[in-house]
């Protein structure tokens, strides 16, 4: 039987925000190069796996000064049904684009 993929996704979100928090380890891989699955020392996301996404009813807030916002669209805020879109903040101002017209592909 598989476990309710929100609760899993949930617990290993909040699992890897508490380890990004934490801040800086050391640089030195004990599981040596090339093998990295997971939150790096220098707090950023490194995956070799799966990055799942699920459909957003409505846009994400803007992000803070110097972030961005990946999500996908289910059609009733920006971007069509299936779109992958981006919301960036730069420079005081927030812009967002499409990085995949689902329609198109």
């Amino acid at each position: 039987m598989m476990p309710n993929a929100t609760a899993w996704a949930a617990t290993v979100a909040a699992l890897m925000l508490r380890r990004w928090q934490r801040g800086p380890a050391s640089s030195e891989h004990s599981h040596g190069p090339g093998r990295c699955r997971g939150l790096h020392g220098r707090r950023y996301l490194l995956l070799f796996n799966l990055l799942h996404l699920q459909e957003q009813s409505a846009d994400p807030a803007d992000p803070p000064e110097g972030m961005a916002t990946l999500w996908q669209s289910d059609g009733t805020g920006t971007g069509g049904d299936g779109d992958i879109l981006i919301k960036i903040t730069a420079g005081g101002s927030t812009k967002t684009a499409t990085l995949v017209d689902f329609s198109g592909v």
